[in-house]
């Protein structure tokens, strides 16, 4: 399948990685084969590497002649001739959708119904699965994205490995809107949480798009006041806040949405790695801090989920 430059794979390194890989087979390759192999750095190889394996399309074998080591090898839905687009097109969409126009939600209000239909022709519409990289932090802008079902993590991270989640879509949100108009970098990466259908506008159709629909630059004005004050709230919450205050707020998104720490959250149900990457703390942080919550009478936790016992004072703490 043809790889495109809003897939994992818009680095080339990344893609000669994957398709070394690819040529290994079963038994794989370690770090430092697939290095002398492909004539890079090994720590250049590594990274690329863990970025794979973060995507979930590539993954670990022991080495039989030593254990101690690790051998790369790639996922069975990786597996091709070539190398694969993680993410499956279902392009172009129904004939009776197009004529129908987009009804989708972050579309908002502002634009004509002849317009929907022009701007429905632009989209491209993925398939995606939970734990594919839509784009990472720091590649080519990819576009402006709307989540139609499932769920996608927004999120930065820095050179040890420590990420902070800004906010998770759901159905009916958009993001990646700055890169799109400014055509920097993208900001952060975008990782699937839970299975579903995304809509691309493509960035390399920008000019062409805003000619054709004026109308949708006023939309994603209203889309840039909320992200900001969004980042605002958030790093209020980062900033001023104490650890519990901002599990709690996390928690309170299930039952009162609104900006800052835990964004987007409400419905699902959290891990608390979760909770923590989105409080900005550690996983043993927020353990003891949903301690101090259950000791205090806020809460319950059973077995796989957390029950909210005392909305209002919850609500108090945070």
């Amino acid at each position: 399948m043809q790889i495109d430059r809003y897939s994992l794979f818009a680095d080339p390194t990344r893609r000669r990685v994957l398709a070394a890989l690819a040529g290994a087979g079963a038994e794989g390759r370690t770090a430092g084969a697939l290095a002398a192999e492909l004539g890079l750095g090994r720590s250049l190889v590594s990274y690329h590497l863990a970025r794979l394996l973060k995507g979930g399309l590539a993954g670990i074998v022991d080495d039989p002649s030593d254990r101690r080591r690790r051998r790369y090898v790639v996922r069975a839905h990786a597996a091709a001739s070539g190398v694969p687009c993680p993410v499956g097109d279902v392009w172009p969409p129904p004939a009776d959708r197009v004529a129908r126009g987009t009804s989708h939600p972050a579309f908002g209000d502002g634009l004509a119904p002849e317009e929907r239909v022009l701007l429905e022709r632009y989209l491209r519409r993925r398939a995606m699965e939970r734990g594919t990289v839509l784009f990472w932090q720091g590649d080519p802008p990819s576009g402006i994205w709307y989540v139609e079902a499932g769920a996608v993590r927004i999120y930065t991270s820095d050179a040890d490995g420590r990420e902070q989640t800004l906010r998770v879509a759901q159905p009916g949100d958009s993001f990646n809107e700055v890169p799109f108009f400014d055509g920097g970098p993208e900001p952060a990466t975008a990782q699937v949480l839970e299975s579903g259908t995304v809509a691309l506008l493509p960035f390399e159709r920008r000019d062409e798009i805003l000619r054709a629909l004026p109308a949708l630059a006023s939309e994603a004005a209203s889309a840039f006041a909320a992200r900001l004050r969004h980042v605002v709230a958030l790093v209020e919450d980062l900033r001023f806040r104490q650890v519990t205050s901002r599990v709690a707020r996390v928690l309170l998104q299930a039952v009162e949405p609104h900006p800052g720490v835990g964004a987007g959250a409400g419905g699902r149900s959290l891990t608390q790695r979760e909770i923590a990457e989105m409080a900005g703390t550690s996983r043993e942080v927020v353990a003891r801090a949903l301690r101090e919550l259950q000791r205090d009478g806020l809460l319950r936790m059973e077995r796989g989920r957390i029950v909210l016992l005392d909305r209002a004072r919850l609500a108090d703490r945070g």
